[in-house]
């Protein structure tokens, strides 16, 4: 089997290092010229649709780029796989942050209602009934698939991430203090090896036309999870909280009901334990100038 990663990187330096028979390929989503060029070129059997800016905070400061990726990158190829008469499946990441805010608050089921709270949301929802339409109106074999907060090493601007180089900081002495926002929010944090894995099993094993929770069905609170990462710090850490860094919408319960993709098969194998371990160790194998840049 030959992998094509589709990547436009905006940051310096090449690919990530990967094992096999893996090839990156510079383009842009949101030129459907090129995604046109692109079916053409490879002629693909399966297709994962990651591309996305992917973060809520960022998302209202530049919306109209967020719609501009998110929503016509994904049309570009929706139309494209119509016109080249795509007969293989295409796996949507959508999004757990399509849902309304439960009340009372409960685990989410995929057929729970859908309210988005950001325009990061609203992006991915229209992303989402985009692709349900191409699927009934053109024949298109599509899996849609909605994960919860995927966290894991090599990730940035989530909450873990941000603990961690704020730690690792700490430790190397660049920072007295770990400036924290709103740490009563629950959340269903999955480990990013277990996302993929949730994505392979909906690939290969899911019903076309069908959408999937990736998620654990367990609920912690940031500040559990800023708990797990204290203990596992090599020095004392002082927590201070910033209110610029409380977002006003922040959604309190935010927790997926993982039954339906517990059908194929799928369970996560990390706990929350290896995965702040395995984040904290990526950092601390970060350089100072990184750690600089990203704080």
């Amino acid at each position: 089997m030959e992998v094509k990663i589709v990547a436009c990187l905006h940051r310096r330096g090449g690919p990530p290092d990967t094992a096999g028979d893996v090839e990156y390929v510079w383009g842009d989503i949101t030129d459907r010229g090129w995604v046109a060029s692109a079916l053409q070129r490879f002629q693909p059997e399966r297709i994962v649709h990651l591309a996305a800016r992917s973060l809520v905070g960022p998302s209202w400061e530049h919306p109209r780029e967020t719609c501009r990726v998110n929503v016509l990158g994904t049309v570009n190829l929706l139309e494209e796989l119509r016109n080249a008469g795509f007969r293989g499946r295409l796996l949507l990441a959508c999004s757990s942050a399509e849902y309304a805010v439960p009340d009372p608050p409960r685990p989410l089921v995929e057929e729970d209602r859908l309210g988005p709270s950001s325009i990061y949301g609203m992006s991915k929802l229209l992303v989402d009934e985009m692709a349900r339409i191409y699927a009934g109106r053109y024949g298109l074999d599509i899996i849609r698939v909605r994960p919860f907060f995927l966290i894991g090493p090599g990730k940035t601007g989530d909450v873990a991430s941000d603990f961690a180089r704020g730690i690792v900081r700490i430790e190397r002495g660049l920072a007295r203090v770990l400036a924290v926002g709103n740490l009563e929010v629950v959340r269903d944090f999955i480990d990013v090896r277990d996302g993929v894995e949730g994505f392979i099993a909906c690939l290969e094993r899911g019903i076309s036309g069908e959408v999937y929770n990736i998620c654990s069905g367990q609920g912690v609170s940031v500040q559990d999870l800023l708990g797990e990462f204290i203990a596992q710090a090599r020095s004392s850490v002082e927590v201070v909280v910033d209110p610029s860094r409380v977002r006003p919408h922040d959604e309190p319960y935010k927790v997926g009901d993982p039954s339906r993709i517990r059908e194929l098969g799928w369970h996560p194998q990390y706990s929350l334990e290896q995965s702040v371990s395995a984040i904290l160790e990526y950092w601390r194998s970060q350089g100072v100038e990184q750690l600089r840049e990203q704080g």
